[in-house]
């Protein structure tokens, strides 16, 4: 998992290379989008099965 000290806000283009990383052992998943792509500022979100809810939310607003 990557971690930063700092808030960062990344707004992503349509062309950026995003997927998803499962992680069994641990019942949680990544959002991954790799820095190579994007002039080595990629990043990656750690998601576990308290975050659905939040998600939820967010996958709404966006089909508004």
């Amino acid at each position: 998992m990557l971690r930063t000290w700092t808030d960062t806000h990344y707004k992503l283009e349509d062309e950026d290379w995003l997927y998803v990383a499962t992680h069994e052992e641990q019942s949680s998943a990544s959002l991954v989008c790799p820095g190579y792509a994007r002039d080595g500022e990629g990043f990656s979100i750690h998601f576990t099965p308290t975050h659905i809810e939040m998600l939820e939310h967010l996958l709404g607003a966006l089909r508004i």
